[in-house]
């Protein structure tokens, strides 16, 4: 049996008094963080310090862990990249095995993203098509339950609660459910790597936990929009939010003109100017223009051109969203005109 060493040990005591610390945070300011319960297990091992707590030997591509004698055989090493400074990392295990999560530090400018886009979009964000653009690329997926989870799950209800068969069911069902996981993880972050590149991303502040309780409840979970707009206020610099009580779909992106629009409407025909549009196309440039109109940026019109798909774009689209089987992206036949 293998024994940890201290600075791990003192590494999992310091997290544990920072949880502590957060959920004290948490209730003083009136959220209900529950009761605590005891943790058999740690599936996370914090390893403070490189070359001391762990060591990387990218020649043969293996790490050692202090308090274990042999060295361990890793994959994807050679994503470090060669100048970056190696910090801290975590030791998890999942149900498909164990990796080492390396935080590292790359000089400024070295390995950045550049701004090839020099232009503004707006995204409407929708249950039929979940991502709608302003020059009228239109992005949708859907990851559902597999055929071999819900096996699973029907297997495991027939075994006896703490039997082998019952464990060694879990364990599979665990490692389907962190597949699943894994390609909307994917999806989010395809999704995020494509705004990027963009000089200016506007979207509104959508209530996507309200439409958990909607009629599309179920349609929506399984797109994971709320993970995707969660990680672009988080991370994303160039975001512009807009208000959510802001009415965007409802309003002509002509001549903002109001119209009550039912589920059932999917094409926006404007009364006051007779514009006729998508709806969804509509609000995303409603949207964007609110955006662009309230917030101090550097573009104080829209550029000539931004309702059209560019090559740069066309190129950056199918380089980042073309290699996942999962994510459909389409153009918008009414894309293409600058009335629309």
């Amino acid at each position: 049996m293998e024994i940890i060493s201290s600075q791990i040990r003192q590494g999992i005591v310091d997290r544990i008094k920072n949880n502590l610390k957060a959920l004290k945070a948490a209730k003083d300011a009136g959220y209900k963080v529950g009761k605590l319960r005891f943790k058999s297990t740690i599936k996370s091992l914090p390893l403070k310090q490189f070359s001391v707590t762990y060591k990387i030997d990218r020649s043969r591509n293996r790490v050692k862990i202090q308090g274990i004698r042999k060295w361990f055989r890793v994959l994807g090493l050679h994503q470090i990249p060669e100048n970056a400074d190696i910090a801290n990392a975590h030791l998890v295990k999942k149900p498909s095995g164990c990796y080492l999560y390396v935080t590292c530090y790359v000089p400024k400018g070295s390995d950045t993203v550049k701004q090839l886009i020099d232009k503004p979009i707006g995204i409407d964000f929708g249950i039929k098509n979940q991502l709608t653009l302003t020059n009228g690329i239109v992005i949708s997926w859907s990851i559902t339950e597999t055929k071999r989870l819900k096996r699973l799950q029907q297997q495991l209800a027939r075994k006896k609660k703490g039997s082998n068969n019952y464990r060694k069911c879990r364990k599979k069902l665990q490692k389907e459910y962190e597949y699943v996981t894994n390609i909307r993880k994917d999806i989010q972050n395809r999704i995020y790597g494509l705004l990027k590149y963009y000089k200016v991303v506007v979207i509104q502040d959508e209530n996507v936990k309200g439409w958990h309780s909607g009629l599309f409840g179920k349609q929506v979970q399984s797109t994971g929009i709320g993970g995707i707009t969660s990680r672009l206020k988080h991370s994303l610099e160039t975001l512009i939010l807009v208000d959510r009580y802001k009415k965007t779909t409802g309003v002509c992106c002509n001549c903002g003109n109001k119209k009550d629009l039912t589920l059932a409407d999917r094409t926006f025909v404007c009364d006051q100017c007779g514009l006729k549009i998508d709806r969804d196309l509509n609000s995303a440039i409603t949207i964007l223009k609110i955006g662009l109109k309230e917030e101090t940026t550097s573009l104080k019109n829209l550029p000539l051109g931004w309702w059209e798909v560019t090559p740069v774009e066309r190129d950056v689209t199918v380089r980042v969203l073309g290699p996942s089987s999962y994510i459909r992206a389409n153009s918008l036949a009414e894309a293409g005109s600058p009335l629309l």
